[in-house]
């Protein structure tokens, strides 16, 4: 990642984390309200309902676009990571005298489906996408993985002679992939015609129609790896604050 796309990136969430804390924070403050229980009698419970909220949205987005496995060892470990925060959490419920299914039926669940909170993750990892797929590391990354056999299990038969252009197609390719799940956060947006799209850049390119099936494979798992890889960087602070904080028996 370049230097302008870690200043980017950091800057895009520090304001979300903000905007996230406040939320959660404010639904939590107004859930307890209405049970006459304070705040500062509940700041483990409103800090666990955050991680859990967390944990939801990230499985969420990575199952809604079917993004593959970056860390399959964390990924193991996530399971007993949300049973921890179940437990911790159904723990404070009782201390506070509140039940387990109100809190998830009515804070946690409603939270992790909210769009206020799981879209500027999503906008903020298209946005960073659409920048580095100009890269010098882009560009090294295709061009060492797009003739690799063992994983593709095929050849691009022309590529040796038309590499510039079969690397400006994956670009392109890669692009339309970002421009059809972006549209899905934009209600005004017009559909995109991916089919017309595709033969369109097949054409710009003069791809024969075999390359170009196998051209489009690679540049999908190009992005669902590299989207993969971009979410997980966000989730990774989550899972070491689990780690350290709620699977301790003295938080």
């Amino acid at each position: 990642m370049g230097k302008k796309s870690r200043l980017k990136k950091r800057k895009g969430q520090g304001k979300f984390e903000e905007n996230m804390t406040h939320l959660i924070g404010g639904k939590t403050r107004a859930f307890l309200n209405k049970r006459h229980v304070g705040m500062d009698r509940a700041s483990r419970l409103s800090y666990i309902v955050a991680m859990m909220v967390n944990f939801l949205i990230y499985r969420s987005i990575k199952a809604h676009i079917q993004l593959p496995a970056v860390r399959p060892d964390d990924e193991k470990v996530d399971q007993d990571r949300m049973e921890a925060i179940q437990k911790r959490l159904a723990s404070e419920c009782q201390q506070l005298w509140i039940k387990f299914h109100d809190i998830m039926d009515e804070l946690v669940s409603p939270l992790a489906e909210n769009e206020a909170l799981f879209e500027p993750i999503l906008r903020n990892i298209y946005t960073i996408l659409d920048s580095f797929v100009s890269s010098k590391d882009f560009r090294e990354a295709v061009e060492k993985q797009i003739e690799e056999p063992e994983t593709w299990n095929d050849s691009l038969l022309h590529y040796t002679d038309r590499q510039e252009d079969y690397f400006e197609a994956v670009k392109k390719l890669f692009g339309l992939d970002l421009a059809v799940v972006r549209s899905g956060l934009d209600a005004e947006s017009e559909g995109i015609d991916y089919e017309k799209s595709l033969e369109q850049i097949r054409k710009e390119y003069g791809i024969q129609p075999d390359d170009f099936e196998k051209l489009t494979r690679r540049a999908t798992a190009f992005f669902r790896a590299i989207f993969a890889t971009y979410l997980e960087l966000d989730f990774q602070r989550v899972r070491d604050e689990v780690d350290t904080k709620i699977l301790r028996p003295d938080l």
